[in-house]
This record gives C-alpha cells, structure tokens and sequence, in this order.
C-alpha cells in the first residue's frame, strides 16, 4: 500500500496564482528526467512529510505560545487596568475630600460673612433707629408747639367770635327793642281819621 502523497498549492502560474502539484507525478517526472530516483523522490516526499509534521508541531507550539503570551498579556493588561481603576478611585477620592473639605471651608467662611454683613445691619438699623428717634422727638415737639401756636390762636379766634357775636347780638336785641318800642309808640298814637 503506498502512502497517501501530500498536494498542495506549491506552484504558481505565469499569472501569479497558485496551483496543486501532485509530488507523486512530479517524482515521476523528475525520476524520467534522470534527476532523481524513485528512491530519491521516496525520500523527498519523507522529507516533505517531516518538514509539514514539523511544521505543524511548530505551529501548535507558535499557537500555544502565543495563547498563553496573549492570555500572559490579558493578565497583565488586566492588572494593569485594575491598579489604574484602583489608582483612579483613590485619586477621585482623595479630590472628593478635598472638595468637601473646601466646601465646608467656603461654608464656614460664608457663614462669617453674612454674620458680619448682620452684624453690620443691626447696627446701622440701630443707628437709624435712634437717629429717627431724636429726629421724631424733634418733629413731636416742633408739632406740639405748633398746635400750641394754633391753640393760642383758636383761643384768640374765639375770643374775637364770642365778642363778635355778642356785639351783634347785642346789636340785634337793641334794634328789636328800638323796633319794640316803635311799634308801641305808633300803636299810642292817635288814629287820624
């Protein structure tokens, strides 16, 4: 039983594509030439063989090599990646407290502010207040002599009415008695006839 030859694409055309060689026929072909021997060919396809196990064993050991650099290098990426987030947390941390620390610093400094800014009011509505005292102690007695003025001069108005009146009352009770006694007097005369 012969061995099964290998085939591949291992010639090119003038077009630059690939196509299978049968090495069976080309061991032939080269064992007519009078290049090579069936035995010689015998052992080119051995080699061949080998060269593919080879090739192959190579190729399993490329592919596990590189696996396990690729899952080596997973590892380390994914270490990597996990002390930067740790890194990154501690970081975010720490400015969160120092933020927090600056608020609180901000708040306190606020709350002197608008202390001192109360303080500073009371004070001036307390300077306004007693200076709108004195100034309304001043206007109170300016209007209290003001209606005493007027007093004093509804007083005198008062007096001049009540004289007023009773000289025209006076007036007026003299010409009713003048009237009076007119009529009396015209009542006595004699009738002319």
């Amino acid at each position: 039983m012969e061995e099964a030859v290998p085939t591949g694409k291992l010639g090119m055309d003038d077009m630059g594509r690939s196509f299978p060689i049968d090495l069976r026929e080309l061991g032939g072909v080269f064992a007519l030439m009078g290049l090579a021997t069936k035995d010689d060919t015998r052992d080119v396809r051995a080699e061949i063989r080998d060269a593919r196990t080879a090739a192959k064993e190579d190729s399993r050991v490329l592919r596990e090599e590189l696996k396990t650099t690729i899952e080596k290098v997973r590892d380390e990426l994914k270490a990597d990646i996990e002390k930067v987030r740790e890194e990154l947390k501690a970081y975010v941390d720490k400015v969160r407290e120092e933020v927090k620390i600056d608020i609180k610093k901000v708040r306190e400094e606020l709350k002197a502010d608008i202390e001192k800014v109360r303080e500073e009011l009371k004070a001036y509505v307390d300077k306004i207040r007693d200076e709108l005292k004195a100034d309304i102690g001043k206007v109170r007695d300016e209007l209290k002599a003001d209606i005493e003025k007027v007093r004093g001069e509804l007083h005198g108005v008062k007096s001049y009415l009540a004289k007023w009146m009773a000289g025209t009352v006076i007036g007026i009770v003299g010409l009713m008695i003048a009237q009076t006694t007119l009529l009396l007097s015209i009542a006595r005369l004699p009738s002319v006839g």
